[in-house]
């Protein structure tokens, strides 16, 4: 049936019936308790491969929140450089000011060097959440959070996409 919406030039009738199929045979396939729980993963995550656009939506909806909520954290002081030479400065003592040659904290990169998993962009070794106030535990939270996350993420996105083209090629 999903090949016939294909040959008549339906792609969106075609990728309906594809997930649909994939969603009856979670509900009346033989049961297995992990691959059903991949399975489902998959559906709200990428639609099986067919609607990859979802995990770059939900990927940018947990970066964009993990930019705010560093970059209130920081606003507030509870996050911090990570490096001991600074935090012992002067002027960070002072003002909470760090030096000129240190790194600007910028809430958005920091957030994307979480959530990437193979990707380092630097900052994440420059500044961490102070474990003494609360909005530092929330972010150090927020933090673990997005690392599985973007681990997860990007593990459902290639699954998917390797699922899709295996699947072309069969056809």
């Amino acid at each position: 049936m999903a090949d016939y919406y294909l040959r008549r030039g339906n792609p969106v009738g075609h990728t309906h019936m594809q997930i649909a199929k994939q969603d009856d045979y979670i509900l009346y396939g033989p049961v297995r308790f992990l691959e059903d729980i991949w399975r489902i993963l998959l559906r709200y995550t990428t639609g099986y491969g067919y609607r990859l656009w979802l995990a770059g939506l939900i990927a940018a909806i947990i970066v964009i929140v993990g930019g705010e909520v560093y970059k209130y954290a920081y606003e507030s002081g509870s996050i911090a450089p990570a490096s001991v030479d600074v935090l012992v400065n002067e002027p960070y003592t002072q003002k909470g000011i760090p030096p000129r040659d240190y790194p600007r904290f910028q809430p958005m990169v920091y957030s994307l060097d979480i959530f990437l998993p193979i990707i380092d962009l630097k900052m994440e070794s420059y500044y961490l959440p102070v474990r003494d106030t609360p909005l530092g535990s929330f972010a150090r939270g927020y933090m673990l959070l997005q690392i599985i996350s973007g681990w997860l993420l990007t593990t459902l996105f290639a699954t998917a996409v390797g699922s899709l083209l295996r699947e072309q090629r069969q056809s």
